[in-house]
């Protein structure tokens, strides 16, 4: 953990923590680059080659309303043979959903990636884990579907969701799935080592123990090997979420990984989304390369 390590008095820990990780009271602007993604991704889904409201996990599997995704077609791509790419939303897993995120595939789709966005349901309703395995459905529904590797790329608690799905066996959740399932990932502004959400207000809703905070940190689990990973935050961020992005690439690399840690040069925790969304973003860009590398 990056602020509450080696610190006993909770009221010290809550004063660090909450403004380590409160990014939307660090942005005032928020609530209007809110109101932009909202109307940004209501014209994607008006305008693209889409297929909406799919369902990756139905009630019998624990499924819910919330457990569907969008597909974003580019234009002229070949459904059978073009890359696929998966994008996860933030909100702290306890808010929003897709509807505000389709937009993020005018990056990925101006490269020829195909870009699911899928929902999942919200804390405190269900827990951590419990999106974990929700997002490890939506990635072999879309195995199961068009036969391919998934690359993930997902925001602040997305990007924990990122790291997770690059983390994972999905051989042993169907020995029919391929254990490097999901090669590679971009991780944006993601947090990985959950234990000082404890100590913020975050945790009203995640109530996460000691317990669960560590089985739900990618650092804290074993490291995957052969990975293609970005992990990056915006140079405007905290330096809780540098260092969160930071460690990660460090820890991964040394374990066998090709990993990169960037600094998105003039963005907010909100508006590094920006260089995904862009076709000509830096981001959009690298998953671009990535996909030609790796699928």
């Amino acid at each position: 953990m990056y602020v509450a390590s080696g610190i006993t008095d909770e009221s010290k820990l809550r004063a660090l923590c909450e403004p380590a990780y409160n990014a939307r009271a660090a942005v005032p602007e928020f609530p209007d680059i809110l109101n932009r993604w909202e109307h940004d991704a209501a014209a994607w889904r008006d305008s693209a080659k889409g297929e909406l409201d799919l369902p990756y996990l139905d009630e019998a599997g624990g499924g819910s309303a919330r457990t569907r995704l969008d597909l974003f077609w580019p234009d002229g791509a070949e459904s059978a043979s073009c890359p696929i790419a998966m994008f996860i939303h933030g909100g702290y897993w306890q808010a929003l959903d897709r509807k505000y995120f389709s937009h993020i595939a005018r990056g990925p789709n101006a490269h020829g990636i195909a870009l699911a966005v899928p929902s999942y349901d919200l804390c405190p309703k269900v827990d951590i884990a419990t999106i974990e395995r929700q997002m490890t459905a939506a990635v072999a529904f879309l195995f199961n579907s068009y036969g391919r590797q998934i690359l993930v790329c997902g925001h602040s608690a997305g990007g924990h969701l990122t790291g997770a799905m690059l983390s994972f066996d999905f051989s042993g959740l169907d020995h029919a799935l391929p254990q490097n399932l999901v090669p590679g990932g971009i991780a944006i502004s993601g947090l990985f080592d959950l234990r000082d959400m404890m100590h913020s207000s975050v945790n009203d809703n995640l109530r996460l123990s000691e317990e669960t905070a560590r089985a739900a940190s990618p650092l804290l689990r074993p490291a995957p090997a052969g990975k293609h990973v970005i992990a990056c935050a915006g140079e405007a961020e905290s330096e809780a979420f540098h260092w969160q992005s930071r460690e990660l690439a460090r820890q991964w690399g040394r374990a066998g990984n090709q990993c990169q840690y960037h600094i998105q040069r003039g963005r907010n925790h909100f508006t590094v989304l920006d260089d995904l969304a862009d076709p000509d973003g830096s981001l959009a860009i690298e998953l671009a390369a990535m996909a030609a590398l790796v699928t």
